[in-house]
């Protein structure tokens, strides 16, 4: 089913999961009640940090800011990197990212950062520079499950989109997923300019899915399951859109040997993928040449990108550069450091 729109900026609540537990009858007292202890102060907690954030958003969060400043010329597709450095430490978001689980640097507009969070937060789009602070927010749907990758391509309908795919499963009980295509151009207006697809996997399968790729010339969509020890491949053609036929069935392409992607992005020609998971940062390509090495799968020629590794790797895109990449991780429990957003530049290389 696709569906096509025109949005307006609002604000929905989260969510809060429950937990049962079952105790022997003589420990049952004491962990009772510290269990009540911890549940007092966890909502106290989110209350706080709930009361905070729709405060601050209360004031600013859809307000209309102006556009920000266009690219004159897009910039050229860089060569092969050979070897990256990366700044460290990383740059610590505001707290609205704490979760932070897609990001994609804008070829639209100069220095600016999009992000998606992923489940128990609001369907919005987080503006931000290149250093995390926040610039605007923009609401792209009534609801949402679990959204937990963002690309860019074009348009269904031509001109710049991002997408963003609802396609997070982590218990695998999920038969339906959701693509949503925005129109750039439209971020900093009253109404979006956007287009709702609805999908499954071939035979019904239900997949977590955290990585979507949007190729920057034909418009295919590329998704990546976050499975132990293999990702497999799936692609809904741009074609697709233009259906309004029931549920589009994904097509299997292939398969990397890769543990829990959780993120991936074309560079700007459509030639190279970068892929994150928690263990690095991955580079395949279709073509044969010095810097990469064969392998089994999908796109089969490989190299690792060495770079430090952050705590909970999320999310991966190249710099509108080509010569740069960014790459984030989420903010674990009891952990202040080793997440954030990290920038990493070519310092040899081709070109």
């Amino acid at each position: 089913m696709v569906k096509i729109c025109l949005e307006v900026n609002g604000s929905a609540m989260g969510y809060t999961p429950h937990l049962k537990l079952r105790t022997p009858m003589k420990v049952t007292p004491l962990l009772s009640g510290l269990i009540v202890a911890t549940t007092l102060l966890g909502l106290g907690y989110a209350v706080a940090s709930r009361w905070w954030i729709f405060a601050h958003r209360e004031a600013d969060a859809y307000g209309q800011i102006a556009e920000p400043e266009r690219w004159t010329d897009e910039p050229e597709v860089g060569a092969v990197c050979q070897r990256w450095e990366a700044d460290w430490p990383p740059v610590q978001p505001v707290s609205e990212l704490r979760e932070m689980s897609g990001i994609v640097s804008s070829r639209l507009y100069k220095n600016i950062l999009y992000h998606v969070v992923d489940s128990g937060n609001e369907p919005v789009i987080l503006v931000t520079d290149l250093k995390g602070q926040l610039l605007h927010q923009i609401r792209y749907a009534e609801s949402s499950t679990d959204p937990e990758a963002l690309s860019q391509g074009p348009c269904p309908w031509g001109g710049h989109c991002l997408y963003i795919a609802d396609t997070g499963d982590n218990f695998h009980i999920r038969s339906k997923k959701r693509i949503h295509a925005i129109d750039e151009a439209t971020l900093f207006t009253n109404a979006l300019h956007s287009a709702e697809m609805e999908f499954q996997f071939p035979k019904q399968d239900r997949l977590d899915v955290e990585a979507l790729a949007v190729h920057p010339e034909t418009g295919d969509m590329f998704l990546f399951s976050k499975e132990p020890k293999r990702s497999l491949v799936f692609r809904l053609p741009a074609k697709a859109w233009r259906k309004n036929d029931g549920e589009q069935v994904a097509e299997a392409v292939g398969f990397f040997l890769y543990d829990m992607v959780t993120d991936a992005s074309w560079s700007s020609d459509g030639k190279r993928l970068l892929l994150i998971n928690w263990q690095g940062i991955f580079e395949r390509t279709g073509q044969a040449d010095n810097e990469h090495s064969e392998r089994e799968g999908w796109l089969p020629y490989e190299r690792k990108i060495r770079l430090p590794q952050l705590v909970q790797q999320e999310a991966v895109a190249f710099l509108p550069d080509q010569r740069s990449i960014i790459y984030t991780s989420e903010k674990k429990f009891f952990k202040s450091g080793g997440w954030g957003i990290m920038t990493a530049r070519c310092i040899h290389g081709q070109g």
